[in-house]
């Protein structure tokens, strides 16, 4: 019964990891998708106004879209490693700061998902 507990515990802890592993990561893209929306959004603002156009409503709501996409992950986790690092050592801080590579990647469009060819796992 112990080794069952413990096992289905051991199973729950990376359960949790790769989902907390996977919210991170999701910051990162939304990051991305606020920075395309953006350069979109000011591409399409210089090819209107070549023509004498304006932008209209939904042009600025967007705008304001693509602003909270951008700074409300990246406010986060400037908040929680500043609150981080005063709770914590600075040698615990460094290293929780490699916590940073998953919304990194995330950003550039790298997610760690399975396969979906079998083949890709065998050489």
């Amino acid at each position: 019964m112990k080794t069952v507990l413990g096992w289905l515990l051991w199973f729950l802890g990376i359960a949790v990891f790769f989902l907390v592993a996977y919210l991170l990561g999701s910051t990162g893209r939304l990051v991305r998708k606020g920075v395309e929306v953006k350069r979109a959004l000011r591409k399409a603002r210089l090819d209107a106004s070549k023509q004498g156009m304006i932008p209209n409503e939904k042009w600025y709501v967007y705008r304001r879209k693509s602003t909270i996409w951008i700074l409300m992950p990246t406010l986060g986790w400037i908040i929680f490693y500043i609150i981080l690092y005063f709770f914590i050592p600075t040698k615990f801080f460094l290293l929780s700061l490699i916590a940073l590579v998953i919304p990194i990647l995330g950003y550039f469009g790298i997610f760690f998902t399975p396969s979906d060819d079998p083949s890709g796992y065998i050489d």
